[in-house]
């Protein structure tokens, strides 16, 4: 669960600045976002299903999508 907060909280620096960061600096905060995500899932897929229905693993899902957009 930490390591959703963590993608979510580097996503939400990427959104908030990205007029101010240059390329490169845009990218590697891109890439924290995916491999926080990717052990998010790793860690979720062993240990199952938490909270609601639209739990942590659509939070990863729907991130991961706004990943792709940008």
């Amino acid at each position: 669960m930490h390591l959703l907060e963590m993608a979510k909280t580097t996503w939400n620096t990427i959104i908030g600045t990205t007029s101010n960061m240059n390329r490169d600096e845009a990218r590697h905060l891109q890439e924290q976002v995916r491999s926080y995500l990717g052990l998010s899932r790793e860690v979720l897929v062993i240990f199952g299903p938490e909270g609601d229905e639209d739990g942590p693993l659509q939070e990863i899902e729907t991130l991961q999508s706004l990943l792709c957009e940008i």
